[in-house]
C-alpha cells in the first residue's frame, strides 16, 4: 500500500522555488512562485508575470534566507512518505 502525505510547506499558500528546466548560463535555477494550492502530486503555482500553472511537487522547494551564490536544492524536498504493505 502507499500512503502519502503533504509537507507542511505545502499546506498554505505562500512563496516557493520553482525549479527551471530551460534555461542558460545567465538564468537562475529556480524562479520564485506564488503557490496556490496543492495534492499529493501537483501543485498550481502563480509565476511574478500572473501565468497560473500546475507543476510536480518535486519541482518545488521551500523558500529560505539564500544568499545568490548558493544553489537550489530540490533533493531535500521530498513530500511522500512511502509505506510498504507486507
Amino acid at each position: 500500500m502507499l500512503g502519502r502525505s503533504l509537507s507542511t510547506r505545502l499546506i498554505t499558500p505562500n512563496t516557493v522555488l520553482l525549479k527551471r528546466f530551460v534555461r542558460n548560463k545567465s538564468k537562475p535555477l529556480c524562479d520564485e512562485v506564488e503557490l496556490l494550492d496543492a495534492i499529493p502530486n501537483t501543485a498550481l503555482v502563480r509565476f511574478p508575470d500572473g501565468r497560473e500553472s500546475t507543476v510536480s511537487v518535486s519541482d518545488l522547494a521551500p523558500l529560505s534566507d539564500m544568499s545568490d551564490n548558493e544553489p537550489c536544492d530540490l533533493a531535500e524536498t521530498t513530500t511522500e512518505n512511502r509505506t510498504s504493505d507486507t
